[in-house]
Order: C-alpha cells, then sequence, then structure tokens
C-alpha cells in the first residue's frame, strides 16, 4: 500500500503528465497520444486523470480514423491571392476579371490553371 504522500505525489505526477498531453493536443503533435497513453497506463489508481486521458485517446483515434480513412469531405487547399471573384459552389473553381485588361476567366482552384473566357476586353470599351 502507498504511503499519503507517495499517493499524493501519484496524483500531481498524473495530472502532471495529463497536462503535457493537453499541451501537445493544442499543438496538434502525435506526442498527446503518447503522454494520454502514458497516465493509463502508469498511474491506474487514478481515476479522474485516467478517465480523462482515455476520453482524448477515444477522440484522438476517432480522428484518425477520419485522416486515415481519407472521406474526401474536408479538403484545404492554398488559393493564390486575387482580389474580387467568386468561388464556385463546389469549391472547385474561382471567377474572376483581370484587372489589367478587364478579360473574365476561371481558375481551377486545385491546379491554379487558369482559362480566359473573354480574350478582348478593353477598359476603353466601356462595360
Amino acid at each position: 500500500m502507498l504511503s499519503p504522500g507517495l499517493r499524493s505525489n501519484r496524483a500531481i505526477a498524473a495530472k502532471a503528465e495529463l497536462q503535457i498531453g493537453l499541451c501537445y493536443e493544442k499543438l496538434g503533435l502525435k506526442q498527446a497520444r503518447d503522454a494520454f497513453q502514458r497516465v493509463v497506463e502508469k498511474y491506474p489508481e487514478q481515476t479522474d486523470a485516467v478517465a480523462t486521458a482515455r476520453e482524448k485517446l477515444s477522440v484522438l483515434g476517432r480522428a484518425q480514423t477520419l485522416i486515415d480513412k481519407g472521406d474526401g469531405e474536408l479538403r484545404i487547399r492554398k488559393v493564390p491571392e486575387l482580389s474580387g471573384g467568386n468561388i464556385s459552389p463546389d469549391g472547385r473553381w474561382l471567377t474572376n476579371m483581370d484587372n489589367k485588361t478587364g478579360d473574365l476567366f476561371v481558375m481551377e482552384v486545385g491546379t491554379g490553371s487558369m482559362r480566359r473566357l473573354t480574350n478582348s476586353a478593353s477598359w476603353g470599351k466601356g462595360d
């Protein structure tokens, strides 16, 4: 049986390890999983810390499953900086106007390739 002082130290150690995991989680680092796993394995008698660590491990596991599955629901892409224009509802195309010539174009967001829709626009000809 653990002495009261040693029990107290283990409680503090479990909470510290849990906080380390929470910090790593906020940074988006994989080390969070390791820290939460250490809480579960090293401090099983610290029921509150273990419950929180297991909950976090479950959330991280579900997130990793979605990443591995690659369901295509969410895509993050870098879009060139353009003023104005509109994105298509599916996020695939960007429509805009060339400020120098007045020509209209569409750009495929995923590849960055542009296709002109007009080729003879002129600011001098009016709208």
